[in-house]
């Protein structure tokens, strides 16, 4: 009964709140709406629509608090990828919450084009409020690598934890929604029922161009078996996902994989790159764990020693020269120093005795002047 209740805790503890899935979540989140501001310039953004409202969309109650109706568009556009590029820098996330969010929502409701990907992305956002909010680094790159292990042996969980667990299961609801009502709302189409759908998808002009993607897809789904194994495959692989909030450990790992590569040729064929992103955002902290992540860690880390230092040189000074410290030696170290140095007096007052007894006969046969460091 142990052994089952600790395995319940370690599948609800499965991510840290705050640990690097959170952190690839929010960079993800702003990566894709970044790139739909910075690539896409205002004849796309706010292309007239067809049911002749002009954007940006700023439509009452709701509308009149997107960032994009409070003056000129462009500016704020350009206001937009300002605070996206310092949420991607992973500065002060609490202080960058509210902007993140504001930015996002904004970009989705009142653009003329969305594709679904900028939809995703400010529900993420959203969820990730409190997340943020209640994230007081400097740095959110700063990772605690111990905090789930805490969690696990120690499970106290104080408001601050118990706010992230819910922010995380809510996430898993989120993505469990999205894959089954995507899977579920193509049972009551035709096309999807008998496997063709997939056939008129991929010929059709205004998703596929016609590159080397357009002879792609027309080879995949050249035959009546391939267009139903591609069609009927994309279904299995929605439900799977959805159902993958109730899977172990193992089964999540592989589909997150399958989940990756599922919206990843979704982004090939059909260019839905900032759908992708976001997808594979929600994917990460859906199905992924903090273990995952070492080799990433790892780097991060590295890059950041990096900027670090670069920072510290770069840093102006008082003109005046600094000295460096001098070295210790048994020379010039007092003999009343506290018994708390790398001798271990304290906890060993034998070994203490003899090693100053030692410094003592260095001291009488060190001829004057040597170098005793």
């Amino acid at each position: 009964m142990r052994l089952r209740q600790r395995q319940v805790r370690a599948d609800f503890l499965w991510v840290d709140p705050w640990g690097w899935a959170y952190v690839l979540m929010r960079t993800l989140t702003a990566l894709g709406t970044l790139l739909t501001l910075s690539f896409n310039g205002p004849s796309i953004l706010f292309h007239p629509r067809v049911d002749a409202e002009q954007p940006p969309v700023c439509v009452e109650p709701l509308g009149t608090v997107s960032m994009l109706c409070q003056g000129s568009p462009e500016i704020w556009r350009y206001v937009g990828i300002a605070v996206l590029v310092v949420v991607l820098s992973g500065w002060r996330p609490r202080l960058l919450a509210l902007p993140h969010v504001w930015v996002t929502w904004s970009a989705s409701f009142s653009i003329s084009l969305p594709e679904g990907g900028d939809q995703v992305a400010s529900n993420l956002a959203l969820l990730l409020l409190p997340l943020a909010l209640a994230d007081g680094r400097r740095w959110v790159w700063q990772v605690d690598p111990d905090r789930r292990a805490r969690l696990l042996a120690d499970p106290v969980l104080d408001f601050r934890t118990l706010l992230g667990l819910s922010v995380v299961v809510l996430v898993r609801l989120q993505a469990c929604v999205i894959y089954l009502d995507a899977a579920v709302s193509k049972f009551r189409v035709t096309e999807w029922q008998d496997g063709t759908a997939i056939y008129y998808w991929f010929r059709d002009p205004l998703f596929v161009p016609g590159d080397i993607r357009d002879d792609i897809a027309f080879a995949l789904t050249s035959t009546p078996v391939g267009t139903a194994l591609i069609t009927w495959g994309g279904l299995a692989t929605e439900l799977a996902l959805a159902a993958a909030i109730f899977a172990g450990r193992r089964s999540r790992r592989v589909l997150l994989v399958l989940g990756l590569a599922f919206h990843g040729m979704i982004a090939i064929v059909f260019g839905l790159v900032t759908f992708w992103i976001a997808m594979a955002a929600l994917l990460v902290m859906y199905l992924g764990f903090d273990d995952d992540f070492g080799g990433l860690r790892r780097r991060v880390a590295g890059i950041g020693s990096l900027l670090t230092g670069l920072v510290r040189r770069a840093r102006p000074g008082d003109g005046r020269p600094v000295s460096a410290p001098p070295a210790w030696s048994p020379t010039t170290e007092p003999r009343d120093r506290p018994a708390r140095d790398l001798v271990g007096v304290g906890a060993d007052g034998d070994r203490g005795a003899k090693r100053e007894a030692r410094d003592a006969a260095d001291e009488a046969t060190t001829p004057i002047g040597a170098n005793s460091t």
